[in-house]
């Protein structure tokens, strides 16, 4: 008993461990359970009144209710957590962290299949190394990157400092843009000259402030003083910088470099799914097609894009793709939001060669892969050729008439046909005295304050 509870256990600590950190996402899993479920079940009733007749006793049939209990099989949805695709439980079993097929031999393994190589090594594998200046398999390549830039190993591609850009880094950063890949927009103003690599201005004279935004006092001519950006503080003995969380660089113009934030930038940023993080805070941006706190959740369905606002527009079951709002429609449809049968009317299967039988008046949709007749409101059957059955209406006979007092329902739009005697829209209302029969258009010739049937017209005398 004992060693099975606690393997048990074991297994259960694993399972929440995993549920901590990025990179663990959470699928719906199906199971069916059986539920006890109540219906009201009609049935008629046959009843006598007094009428005009011989001998003077006449039926009539009322529909009531029973109440009845059945079992019903449920399909149900439940969350399973688990490693997202690509990643694998750590040795401790704690932290999904990603899996590379090829072992990254001197580097380490950042994200599914993509090797951070450590310095001078290179590859998919990191297991390719050069003398500096050459590249290839075989090292058989001159490097042409320019104004310090490095060579992959491998490839040969540069990869350009902060400030270049280019395929050899030959191209200084085009003003206004500077830093990392020149994504960075300089702040200076007043016509000052911006560092293509640090972001740092340099003001025209009269003008003073880490951004050159203030004016010399009396057109003086001043120091720039602190150059310091984005909050930075000047250090009074050295002059540089010491930057606020997020930032870096010679005056705290760079934000963190891409995946790490905070402090320092020492932080390393935990979203999953190829989502960046804010360079100050660490929240993550998310990118288009998934949403949650880590990005570990695919957009809802029905939506898709940049923070899951696009509503996706895909008809007949298409699916909708989460990044792009794309539709991939199901076999027999066809169009950029499903729209269009593949097949013309009248005909359905993969060559377009059976003939429906669905009965056209009362059908909306002839399936053009299986064939399936989708009946239109108020009819129901394989062929769509029964009405609703009593006391239900609407599109596949779904909704449950609300009709009373004997009250016959439309099994197309649930509207009521009431009885002789009774109006309203639940046919709820007794015809008010003195009025009687069919909508209550009749009415009662009663004499000596006798009343009236509300159904019938028949006089109820008083005594004598």
């Amino acid at each position: 008993m004992w060693p099975k509870f606690h393997i048990c256990l074991l297994l259960v600590s694993a399972a929440q461990a995993l549920l901590e950190g990025p990179n663990v996402c959470t699928r719906q899993e199906s199971y069916i359970t059986t539920i006890r479920v109540s219906e009201s079940q009609p049935y008629q009733v046959k009843e006598y009144a007094w009428c005009v007749s011989i001998p003077p006793r006449c039926s009539k049939y009322k529909i009531k209710f029973k109440q009845v209990f059945k079992t019903e099989k449920l399909l149900k949805y439940r969350p399973v957590e688990e490693c997202c695709s690509g990643y694998a439980p750590d040795s401790k079993g704690e932290l999904c962290v990603p899996v590379c097929v090829d072992k990254c031999v001197h580097g380490q393994c950042v994200a599914p299949n993509v090797c951070s190589c450590k310095h001078g090594y290179g590859g998919p594998a990191c297991d390719i190394s050069c003398p500096e200046g050459k590249w290839g398999r075989n090292c058989q390549n001159s490097c042409h990157c320019q104004n310090g830039g490095t060579c992959e190993p491998l490839t040969g591609e540069c990869a350009c400092p902060p400030g270049w850009q280019g395929r050899s880094c030959e191209r200084s950063c085009a003003p206004p843009s500077f830093g990392d890949a020149c994504q960075q927009h300089c702040q200076c103003r007043n016509n000052a000259t911006c560092s293509a690599v640090s972001g740092a201005c340099s003001c025209l004279p009269g003008f003073t402030g880490p951004l050159c935004e203030l004016e010399c006092p009396d057109n003086l001519i001043c120091l720039q003083g602190c150059r310091c950006q984005n909050n930075g503080a000047c250090n009074p003995l050295t002059g540089g910088c010491e930057c606020k969380p997020g930032w870096t660089g010679e005056v705290c113009a760079n934000k963190c470099p891409t995946g790490k934030w905070g402090a320092g930038c020492a932080k390393t940023c935990e979203c999953a799914n190829g989502a960046g993080c804010h360079h100050v805070n660490g929240g993550c941006q998310c990118e288009a097609g998934f949403t949650g706190e880590k990005c570990l959740d695919v957009c809802p369905l029905g939506s898709y894009g940049v923070d899951c606002l696009g509503k996706c527009s895909c008809q007949h079951g298409g699916a909708c793709d989460s990044r792009t709002g794309a539709c991939s429609c199901k076999p027999g449809w066809r169009g950029e939001w499903c729209q269009l049968r593949a097949c013309a009317d009248g005909k359905w299967g993969p060559r377009c060669r059976a003939d429906c039988e669905c009965n056209p008046s009362t059908t909306d949709l002839c399936e053009p892969w299986t064939g399936t007749c989708d009946c239109a409101a108020g009819w129901s059957g394989e062929m769509c050729t029964r009405q609703c059955p009593l006391l239900t209406f609407g599109k596949g006979c779904r909704n449950k008439c609300r009709c009373e007092n004997s009250g016959l329902c439309s099994p197309i739009n649930g509207s009521c046909l009431c009885a002789p005697g009774y109006r309203g829209i639940r046919c709820e209302e007794q015809c008010p005295y003195p009025f009687y029969g069919d909508n209550c258009a009749d009415r009662c010739d009663c004499h000596n304050n006798a009343t009236c049937s509300h159904e019938t017209g028949q006089c109820i005398c008083k005594p004598g």
